[in-house]
């Protein structure tokens, strides 16, 4: 069983998205956490999930999950998407 979910809420994001996953994730394999990473696209009309997902598959070995909606309903509904 997984112990920490990180989720982070994304919308409009590809510029600075790569950067933080990335360096959460090394954290999590650097300190050997038992963590998952979920990354929830809030709709975004730019390449956010794409960017997410390139990310995520530096790293494997890691559990993490990108969830894409099209239509932007939130960064409260994202995180609830997220935990759900």
């Amino acid at each position: 069983n997984t112990l920490i979910s990180i989720i982070i809420p994304a919308f409009e994001e590809s510029e600075r998205l790569g950067d933080s996953v990335r360096q959460i994730l090394s954290y999590i394999k650097n300190e050997n956490l038992n963590a998952e990473l979920i990354i929830v696209d809030d709709g975004s009309k730019d390449n956010t999930t794409e960017v997410g997902k390139k990310v995520c598959a530096e790293f494997p070995e890691l559990p993490t999950k990108v969830i894409r909606y099209e239509k932007n309903r939130g960064k409260g509904f994202a995180v609830k998407t997220g935990l759900l």
